[in-house]
């Protein structure tokens, strides 16, 4: 068994937390979770690099768009695929998000099907690290 990271999810509303974690669910992931920005960083010093981050844009402490600049400012090997949610497809917002240097963007809440195929094509491209 891997200790590899699969999936950060940081998002502050426990109800989005729990419907994006039953979208997962079923493809056996490994997933840690935060509930702002400041929590991710903490999480991200202790645990392997994560394959993915889906992370909120709107989060109290430190929001995504914030997180995503200070990940981004981090030496390679530290490139995970930022997909960012939002509650809206605020233009300036998405905008902003990719500046940062998010990957994509989703706006919540997606359907499951298209959502779960989404991250699935993402892992796949992004193979776990190899000892």
């Amino acid at each position: 068994m891997t200790n590899d990271l699969d999936v950060l999810l940081v998002e502050d509303s426990a109800f989005f937390r729990d419907v994006i974690l039953a979208y997962l669910r079923p493809l056996n992931l490994k997933i840690e979770m935060a509930d702002n920005g400041s929590n991710a960083i903490e999480i991200l010093t202790r645990l392997p690099i994560p394959r993915l981050i889906i992370c909120d844009v709107h989060m109290p402490d430190m929001d995504g768009i914030e997180l995503t600049r200070r990940l981004r400012m981090l030496p390679p090997p530290y490139e995970p695929y930022i997909l960012m949610l939002t509650s809206s497809a605020d233009v300036a917002t998405v905008k902003e998000a990719m500046q940062a240097g998010a990957n994509g963007y989703v706006v919540k809440l997606p359907p499951r099907e298209e959502f779960v195929k989404r991250i699935y094509g993402i892992l796949t491209a992004r193979p776990r690290a190899t000892a």
